[in-house]
């Protein structure tokens, strides 16, 4: 696994010792309102979250980060790229706690997560889905050079209860801008 130093960013893998704070971001209601059920997770079901991450590190070398502010080492959110449910494509993801909200950190974090992609795994195509209604989401995914790509429909009784509405965006390797993603990558040693 690797990790990627950005500018204020330290996008790392997540570890079991992240539980607690992980809960705490996924408790909040407002966090979670566009994710998921549009509900706040409990503390079993981020655990069983945590767990398939961690999971698909083991399965496939890469997932999603940790996302944390390089000057304190607090556990922002996460941001990072998997396989999207039982599919071949690999999507981006991202979320973070509200105090980060506003400041251009899930740009900076899906901008260094691309650049991972299409560089180091070689991805010919990434994307990206969000209730229709998510707009701050939206401009990220727009930000990061994404081309929307219709509404659908979507159901998956890991992830929702019943089926929702969905926006979704995606981006080519031949499309991305490296140079606009600078980070450090190292090998994280695990």
């Amino acid at each position: 696994m690797h990790e990627i130093e950005t500018d204020r960013l330290l996008l790392r893998p997540f570890r079991p010792a992240d539980l607690d704070d992980l809960c705490a971001i996924r408790a909040d209601r407002e966090v979670m309102y566009y994710m998921r059920d549009r509900q706040p997770m409990t503390r079993a079901q981020t655990e069983e979250n945590l767990g398939r991450i961690l999971a698909h590190y083991g399965e496939h070398d890469f997932g999603f980060w940790a996302a944390v502010d390089r000057r304190d080492r607090q556990l922002m959110g996460y941001c990072g790229l998997q396989y999207f449910l039982d599919t071949t494509e690999v999507e981006i993801g991202y979320m973070l706690a509200k105090p980060y909200w506003g400041r251009g950190l899930a740009t900076e974090m899906g901008r260094a997560a691309l650049r991972y992609g299409f560089e180091w795994r070689q991805l010919d195509r990434v994307m990206a889905i969000a209730y229709p209604d998510n707009l701050g989401s939206r401009r990220v995914m727009e930000k990061l050079g994404m081309r929307y790509e219709g509404h659908f429909k979507f159901y998956d009784p890991q992830l929702v209860s019943r089926e929702i509405e969905i926006v979704r965006y995606a981006i080519a390797r031949d499309r991305f801008a490296i140079a606009d993603a600078t980070y450090i990558l190292r090998s994280s040693g695990g």
